[in-house]
């Protein structure tokens, strides 16, 4: 979008290439659902992650919508998921009338709390979500342990998570089913729309129905199951082939980023700003970057601060459990520190990886002198 005084939280990184496949697109004429990108980008995608099977959604909301039809999780049902997170992980549970359980969050990892997670299971759990929150991985191999052997799902909600792998493996593919988002915002985009992984091929063909108002796959108008419309267009996905020919270097560009902030700032007030720890086999993609202050009571300020220096800003998730809109689902009396801890010390830094150098050296610069003017009025 090229460059101004103004620096957002994160912006689109769009080509050439993006315009050439959308525009072939549109001469096709195949504008809607139907059309060779579709496949093309889902078949790139599961390629990436190394899925046997991808099925593009219109977004990732209704991405982990289909994900629990799919598997069948409905009224009455219970599914765990983390406190902090984007309210979409919540609300899909909701939505298939299933009711979700909050578990704490580890204030270092900023992921779900594996005893506090442990502690919401009971008979009536069909599954848990953990969420790998701004790039940084869940510890989504011992939750996995877990839930097999307490016989309930795994849904990896990976919206803010391509390019993150543990081990090597890439986060999504741990559990049952991933769902990844390309909001305009993400790593890489289709303006809006949403990806499943899986390698189940029942569960494939199952949730490739629902997708599309549950049609026969030999017979469109014979419905045979549930389902709604949730695809991606055409043109979407021709953008998305488009990014996925980029989409090594623009993770890498995330990370490389990461790890100027941190040498900047670890150089200037290295006793005030702490990091999301990582697990030791985790590759963080860095969708967003978060520092932690280990004041709390500074960290309204430096956001004001930052915005009043033309710097967008973004606050850590509000725990979901003092939302009106979640709270009937949490007891009153129960305490989420690590949530609360996140929530009050975390900020997130401008990300985009059309970030320059120079940039990140104007918003350390303002952080610095934002320490500065503390020190000078104690």
């Amino acid at each position: 979008m090229g460059e101004s005084s103004f620096i957002p939280l994160s912006e689109p990184n769009l080509s050439l290439r993006e315009s050439e496949y959308l525009n072939e697109a549109m001469k096709s004429g195949w504008i809607s659902s139907a059309g060779n990108y579709v496949e093309m980008f889902e078949k790139s995608f599961a390629n990436y992650v190394d899925s046997k099977y991808a099925i593009t959604v219109s977004n990732g909301t209704l991405g982990l919508v289909l994900a629990l039809k799919m598997l069948e999780i409905g009224v009455g049902d219970e599914v765990i998921v983390p406190n902090v997170t984007f309210g979409a992980t919540a609300n899909a549970v909701c939505q298939v009338g299933a009711i979700p359980i909050f578990a704490d969050i580890d204030q270092d990892t900023m992921c779900m709390d594996l005893e506090s997670f442990r502690s919401k299971i009971t008979n009536k759990t069909r599954a848990v979500i953990p969420v790998h929150l701004y790039g940084n991985a869940a510890d989504v191999v011992e939750i996995n342990k877990i839930a097999k052997n307490s016989n309930f799902y795994v849904i990896e909600d990976a919206a803010e998570a391509v390019g993150t792998r543990i081990s090597g493996k890439h986060v999504g593919t741990f559990g049952d089913i991933g769902v990844f988002s390309f909001f305009a915002n993400k790593t890489i985009t289709t303006g809006e729309g949403g990806m499943l992984v899986l390698n189940n091929e029942h569960l494939y063909s199952k949730g490739k129905m629902m997708r599309s108002h549950g049609f026969s796959p030999n017979n469109r108008y014979w419905h045979e199951t549930w389902g709604t419309n949730m695809r991606m267009t055409n043109l979407q996905a021709a953008i998305g082939c488009a990014q996925m020919e980029r989409v090594t270097e623009l993770v890498e560009i995330k990370q490389k980023n990461a790890g100027i902030y941190k040498e900047f700032l670890s150089s200037l007030y290295p006793a005030k700003i702490t990091y999301v720890k990582e697990h030791t086999d985790c590759e963080n993609s860095h969708w967003l970057f978060v520092i932690k202050l280990k004041d709390k009571n500074l960290i309204q300020k430096l956001e004001t601060h930052l915005v009043s220096n033309q710097i967008e800003t973004r606050r850590i998730f509000y725990p979901l459990n003092i939302q009106p809109a979640f709270e009937k689902y949490s007891s009153k009396n129960e305490i989420f520190s690590g949530s609360i801890a996140a929530y009050e010390n975390g900020i997130c830094l401008p990300s985009s990886t059309l970030l320059s150098l120079e940039q990140i050296r104007k918003i350390t610069s303002v952080i610095s002198s934002f320490f500065e003017s503390i020190a000078e009025k104690s």
